[in-house]
C-alpha cells in the first residue's frame, strides 16, 4: 500500500504520466458521460452510436479548425513592381505623375535649393517640413526621408533592376540624390505629431479600403563622373 502511495505521489512530478491522466480523464467525462446519458434513454446499443456519431463529428470540426492558418489566409507579399526608368529630363517621363512631379522639382532639382542645416539627417527633416508646407506646389508627391521604410524598400528594388539591366555596373557607379525619394497615392499614412483624432480617422480609412489603391514611388540617383585614383594618393 505504501509502495503505491509512493508511485502515485511520483506521478505528479512527470510531465508525461500528467498528461496521459489528463487525456484519459477527459475521454472518460467527455465521451463516457455522453454515452451514459444517451445509453438511459435510448438503449446501450444505441446509444453508443450516437455518442460514437458526435465524438467522430467533434473530431472531424476540430481537424477542419486546426486546418485554418492561425492569422488567416495570407496573401501575396507586398514587393515593388517597377514601371519605368526615365534617364531623361523627369517632366518628359511617360507617366503624368511622374511629369508633374519633373515639372514641380524643375530640371535641376532646385525645389529644395533652398533647404540646408548643419549634417544630413538635419537637411532631410528641413526638407520634409518644407514638402509639407509646400505640399501643393508637389502637385500630390510626398518627400520621403532618407529614412523612411518606403524610400527604403523601393530603392533597393529600384537599385537591384538598374544594376541586373545595366544601367550601371556596379554601385559604385551612382549616388542616390539626396532628396531624390518621393510617394503618390496608397494608404493613408500617420506622420509624427498627427493628433490622436486624425490618427483614429486615418486608421479608420485604412481599415475600410479593402483594395489596395496604387501606390508610386519615385526614386532619383545620378551617376559619378570617371575619376582615376593618383599613385601614392586615397581614392577619390
Amino acid at each position: 500500500m505504501t509502495n503505491s502511495l509512493a508511485f502515485i505521489g511520483g506521478l505528479e512530478f512527470d510531465i508525461f504520466f500528467r498528461g496521459l491522466l489528463s487525456v484519459l480523464v477527459g475521454v472518460v467525462v467527455l465521451i463516457g458521460g455522453t454515452y451514459l446519458i444517451v445509453a438511459t434513454n435510448t438503449g446501450s446499443r444505441t446509444g453508443g452510436l450516437i455518442a460514437l456519431s458526435g465524438l467522430f463529428g467533434w473530431m472531424m470540426l476540430m481537424g477542419v479548425v486546426w486546418t485554418i492558418y492561425g492569422i488567416g489566409w495570407v496573401g501575396e507579399a507586398q514587393s515593388w513592381e517597377l514601371k519605368e526608368v526615365t534617364t531623361d529630363d523627369l517632366e518628359l517621363a511617360e507617366s503624368p505623375e511622374v511629369s508633374e512631379l519633373g515639372i514641380a522639382l524643375g530640371r535641376d532639382n532646385d525645389f529644395f535649393e533652398a533647404i540646408d542645416g548643419a549634417d544630413f539627417d538635419t537637411r532631410q527633416n528641413n526638407a520634409k517640413e518644407f514638402a509639407d508646407s509646400n505640399e501643393d506646389l508637389l502637385n500630390g508627391w510626398e518627400f520621403l526621408v532618407a529614412s523612411n521604410s518606403r524610400r527604403g524598400d523601393a530603392q533597393s528594388a529600384a537599385e537591384e533592376f538598374l544594376l541586373e539591366e545595366g544601367y550601371f555596373e556596379s554601385t559604385a557607379d551612382y549616388i542616390p540624390l539626396e532628396y531624390g525619394g518621393f510617394a503618390f497615392g496608397g494608404k493613408p499614412q500617420g506622420q509624427e505629431g498627427d493628433s490622436l483624432a486624425t490618427r483614429f480617422t486615418k486608421k479608420a480609412e485604412s481599415i475600410l479600403k479593402f483594395w489596395h489603391t496604387e501606390e508610386l514611388v519615385a526614386i532619383q540617383v545620378q551617376s559619378t563622373l570617371p575619376q582615376p585614383t593618383l599613385p601614392g594618393q586615397a581614392p577619390p
